[in-house]
């Protein structure tokens, strides 16, 4: 069973009694309306769950769940985009994800506050198999979705945000002053 986004629902709720059976492998008697019913997960089942840690308005998932679960922390994987991406006239994609993640990370202290690789692959440009990305929607994208969530990611401040892409990259440009700026961040150590 796959349960995908956990954290969006109130997951003690949903999951009732069965939240007993989960670590004990076996049944486990439980009363309902006066009678004693024994209920039991079959051994041929495995719940993998996906939740999104980055989501802060999401409520959490109490510590008598999380010990009934492994987890395997999956980061943004920027190299996917070396094949799945060409790189945007003098970028490389996932060298820009790279050097985006690794300073918004270093700004905010938070490795749950990175921009995912998935960002840059959206269907409508998808072309043999590859995203190809123009420059225009680069900025486009870059000004009206990848700056937005850094914003968010630094809680409006916008001296974090500078920190993170340079004062040249933290506004909306047009395109021969973002093709300055981009390379300008670029360059930044």
């Amino acid at each position: 069973m796959i349960i995908d986004e956990f954290n969006r629902a109130n997951v003690s709720q949903v999951l009732g009694e069965v939240i007993q059976c989960l670590d004990r492998n076996q049944s486990v008697d439980i009363e309902m309306d006066k009678t004693t019913k024994r209920i039991a997960l079959p051994k041929n089942i495995d719940i993998i769950a996906t939740l999104n840690t980055t989501d802060r308005t999401l409520g959490t998932i109490d510590y008598a769940i999380k010990r009934r679960f492994m987890y395997v922390y999956c980061l943004p994987n920027p190299n996917l985009l070396i094949d799945l991406c060409p790189s945007v006239n003098f970028i490389s994609l996932c060298d820009f994800l790279t050097k985006l993640n690794t300073r918004l990370i270093r700004a905010t202290g938070n490795r749950d506050l990175a921009v995912g690789h998935a960002v840059f692959l959206s269907d409508h440009i998808k072309q043999d198999d590859k995203y190809v990305w123009d420059f225009e929607e680069f900025r486009i994208l870059y000004n009206y979705k990848i700056l937005p969530m850094i914003e968010d990611y630094c809680s409006n401040n916008y001296d974090m945000v500078e920190d993170v892409v340079g004062n040249k990259l933290s506004a909306q440009l047009d395109s021969e002053d973002f093709v300055d700026a981009l390379k300008s961040f670029m360059e930044i150590a």
